[in-house]
């Protein structure tokens, strides 16, 4: 099975200060910024042809990301026609209302809890979604100066809401949490309910140059704009190989000699360590 990670859009309703990303809100051309790089998108594409995607690539795990991807427009429309085949999950604020998506194919739901937004709402919504369909879990990214506040609030709402809980360190530049206080009492949370991400990929792997990559052939990143990516980390600040209405995967594994970002699928594109240049 294809792994497929979308972006239906950059644009989100919060401004949180440790996020990679900044978008414009209110245009429909609008620029965004991500790891020190400016991008601009046209237009988003049509969900139609989205889904038109979709069903070419086959049987696929759809990971929704952004960006807010419940805000785009063509969401709720992209997910009810997912490929028979094919699952999806999410990872959203869940400050919009879910009710009327259609969950028949939904692995997961990940709502990411954040400082801004309207707190009462966000448990809402969790509250329906353990209702409606089950698969819910809530992500805390924990800023390096506020550990034992994020680790207070994320008990709380663990207490509340019962849904087990993602811990995530801030990953911005310039934070090390290497040999820290800060970590230890993180890592100190592990269990019981509470998932620590000790790596963003596991650890037999690295962000170091030098792969052999199924990047562009069972692993894609489709952007706002209907832009075809090898990866997350092209996506980032590489060139496309291609846009929805024009792409063949590739059938042939690829030479990586980049460095990459911390990916939650990155990894299972990595295939063997090629020899340093």
């Amino acid at each position: 099975m294809r792994n497929v990670l979308l972006f239906p859009t950059m644009r989100c309703n919060l401004e949180c200060s440790y996020c990679h990303f900044r978008a414009e809100q209110s245009l429909k051309q609008y620029h965004w910024q991500g790891y020190g790089k400016d991008h601009f998108v046209e237009s988003e594409v049509d969900p139609k042809d989205v889904i038109k995607f979709l069903d070419k690539l086959g049987p696929s795990h759809i990971e929704f990301s952004g960006g807010e991807p419940t805000l785009h427009k063509g969401f709720r429309e992209i997910v009810a026609n997912v490929n028979a085949d094919s699952r999806w999950a999410i990872t959203s604020n869940t400050l919009i209302d879910p009710a009327g998506i259609d969950f028949s194919k939904c692995l997961m739901w990940t709502a990411s809890w954040h400082a801004g937004g309207d707190r009462e709402k966000f448990k809402k919504h969790i509250k329906w979604l353990r209702q409606k369909m089950g698969r819910v879990s809530i992500s805390f990214v924990v800023p390096f100066d506020k550990v034992e506040e994020t680790i207070i609030k994320a008990i709380g709402i663990r207490a509340e809401l019962n849904v087990s809980v993602n811990l995530l360190r801030e990953l911005n530049e310039g934070i090390d949490w290497r040999k820290t206080k800060e970590w230890e009492t993180l890592i100190s949370m592990k269990g019981n309910g509470f998932n620590v991400v000790e790596e963003d990929i596991p650890p037999a792997w690295s962000f170091s140059k030098n792969w052999l990559c199924n990047g562009g052939g069972n692993y894609l990143s489709i952007m706002p704009d209907g832009a075809v990516f090898r990866c997350y980390s092209e996506a980032m600040d590489g060139s496309p190989i291609g846009t929805i209405y024009e792409f063949e995967p590739n059938t042939e594994t690829y030479e990586c000699r980049r460095e990459c970002y911390g990916c939650a699928l990155d990894h299972h594109s990595r295939i063997m360590r090629l020899s340093k240049d």
